[in-house]
């Protein structure tokens, strides 16, 4: 069931996203207006992320952790309330709007950021594509650097040729890493590679939730 309903959410996730979007809508979560001249993000950030999807989330709470500095410089752009409720909640801007509409994209004041990042795959987007991305923001950002993601070398390198700066390979960089966890687990010595890991687990959650506590204290 679970295998049918989830090929049956990506064939139809374009019509499910507008079907999101207008219920967002009616619940008053309300996208940028485009017709508003004063709700662009004129300042805007160095650093624009487009979407919060599992890359994206993995990447802030990284910078959550290790790089609180860098919090002050993100600002992502997604259409989903509780994305934003979650990035609100550590401290980091977020703007509610369809990445897949560039006049939302340039009320977002993107075109100021010095990176933009696009970090979920294609099957994941919805109403747009790595490609209708980077075509969109080289000719509304010509001066911002470009890091997009693809599923495969293919994609990889029409997306290099369309002027993305980074391409990030997901699958290519997860088999990757995968080489020495393999090689470890033949010389018999996963069991402490295991216990690393589990600490790093615990202590990251450990992190997370007095950060969170920290937040929760502070308001």
């Amino acid at each position: 069931i679970l295998a049918i309903s989830s090929t049956y959410t990506i064939q139809y996730s374009d019509q499910i996203h507008k079907i999101i979007r207008s219920t967002f809508n009616l619940l008053g979560y309300r996208e940028i207006d485009l017709n508003s001249k004063n709700n662009k993000n004129k300042g805007s950030k160095p650093i624009v992320i487009l979407g919060y999807y599992r890359v994206a989330q993995a990447f802030i709470q990284e910078i959550v952790q290790t790089h609180h500095h860098m919090k002050d410089q993100i600002l992502v752009v997604d259409f989903s309330p509780v994305a934003k409720q979650s990035l609100d909640h550590m401290g980091i801007e977020c703007i509610y709007g369809d990445i897949s509409n560039p006049g939302a994209l340039h009320h977002a004041g993107v075109e100021n950021a010095q990176l933009i990042i696009s970090s979920t795959s294609d099957t994941f987007l919805k109403g747009t594509t790595n490609l209708k991305l980077v075509q969109v923001l080289r000719e509304l950002c010509p001066n911002s650097r470009l890091i997009m993601t693809a599923e495969n070398e293919n994609q990889a390198r029409v997306l290099y040729h369309e002027g993305a700066h980074y391409v990030l390979q997901p699958f290519k960089m997860v088999g990757s890493s995968l080489i020495p966890t393999v090689l470890t687990g033949l010389n018999g010595n996963l069991n402490m590679m295991r216990e690393q890991d589990l600490e790093n687990i615990e202590n990251d959650f450990l992190k997370r939730e007095l950060y969170l506590k920290k937040g929760r204290t502070e308001k």
